[in-house]
């Protein structure tokens, strides 16, 4: 049930590591509380417990001055949300940083790499407030249903990953390249859900002014600028170069890593998709990143380079969007490169089998009547 290959005391040692860092780093944010970016959050859930959500919405759209730590998730994300209303702001805070915990050690148990324990970005956005955790979490255990054979089950948990859409808009295609049906089922039906509920929660004119506030030039001013960004759009602003390059290259990349998942085994989908919509992704902010612990620990089971697994999963690249221009831009190139790393390994015809670390003790029914490095059919 492992994805890497840390066990016994390396893994002991880093999840008290972990821990040890995380509430280091949490004393410090909780000595100033509202400068956190669990303020959004906790602004959505107050707004959905006194009825004003759609309210919410339509005050952050219309602000002529840049806004400062909106609530820019959907509607039904602040139901979600909606217990921690129910506390003070600190103890709530307090809750929160130990639920996105919670999580990340799951993921890292799963994981099974020791070398992930400090990885910047899931640190830092946990203790900062944010809900990074969480969406490592989906992919984590969408990986892990789909590959005991819960096809529908893993694409109902990875459509989750739709309350944060442009990290996730890749997957309905990618899932439906490789005939996945009841995964792609699954993930349509739960974004049908959520877009329901959101409709519901917000009404018309709230969603539309949901819709209009991602849009709005406040929005894109309140963000700390485009050079601290880590996809494809903050590399083109670290290098001096027009936008009108972004929509190409983002383009380009989508369609060649679509491409290469034609017949990808599941393992390779899930190193190759997060990494890709990740470097397409607009606001794609130094948290970010932690989707790419899964990638990056599939990658150490595939035959990727372990030098520049080990150089992405360090401080140093992550760390990046601190700097000022043209070293910001670091984050972005490192993506790329692991990219472009991924899709190498997949070049050529030479069947790909994965050591034993990383095989399940029990395959699934599709396993056994589909070799794994063919394309899996689904009925």
């Amino acid at each position: 049930m492992n994805l890497g290959k840390s066990t016994g005391a390396p893994m002991k040692l880093a999840t008290s590591l972990s821990l040890l860092v995380i509430v280091s780093l949490a004393v410090i944010f909780f000595r100033y509380p509202h400068q956190n970016d669990f303020r959004s959050f906790y602004a959505g859930a107050s707004a959905f417990g006194s009825g004003k959500l759609a309210s919410l919405y339509h005050a952050q759209h219309v602000s002529k001055t840049p806004l400062d730590l909106p609530f820019v998730r959907p509607p039904v994300y602040a139901l979600i949300l909606a217990p921690f209303s129910w506390l003070p702001f600190l103890p709530a805070f307090c809750m929160w940083i130990a639920l996105q915990s919670g999580i990340f050690l799951y993921c890292l148990y799963k994981g099974q790499c020791a070398a992930a324990c400090l990885f910047p970005p899931v640190i830092l956005g946990i203790c900062h407030g944010q809900d990074c955790a969480f969406f490592l979490g989906i992919l984590v255990l969408s990986y892990v249903l789909l590959r005991d054979g819960g096809n529908f089950a893993g694409g109902s948990v990875l459509g989750l990953g739709l309350l944060k859409f442009h990290l996730f808009l890749l997957w309905p295609v990618a899932l439906a390249i490789e005939r996945r049906w009841r995964a792609l089922a699954g993930f349509c039906l739960t974004g049908a859900v959520l877009a329901a509920l959101s409709l519901l929660l917000a009404g018309v004119q709230g969603t539309k002014d949901y819709c209009a506030l991602l849009l709005s030039p406040a929005l894109t001013n309140s963000t700390p600028g485009l050079a601290r960004e880590v996809g494809i759009e903050g590399l083109l602003a670290n290098l001096g170069l027009t936008s009108a390059f972004q929509l190409p290259l983002c383009l380009v990349i989508a369609a060649i890593v679509l491409h290469a998942v034609r017949k990808a085994t599941l393992e390779r989908l899930f190193m190759l998709l997060p990494a890709v919509s990740l470097a397409i992704a607009p606001h794609a902010l130094y948290y970010d990143p932690t989707v790419l612990l899964l990638p990056l620990w599939l990658g150490l089971s595939s035959g990727l380079s372990r030098w520049l697994l080990y150089l992405l999963a360090s401080p140093l690249v992550f760390l990046a969007p601190a700097f000022s221009a043209p070293w910001s831009a670091l984050s972005a190139v490192a993506v790329l490169a692991f990219i472009f790393a991924a899709l190498a390994s997949t070049a050529g015809t030479k069947p790909w089998t994965p050591p034993v670390a990383c095989l399940i003790s029990t395959p699934s029914p599709e396993s056994k009547s589909h070799p794994r490095t063919s394309q899996i059919p689904e009925s």
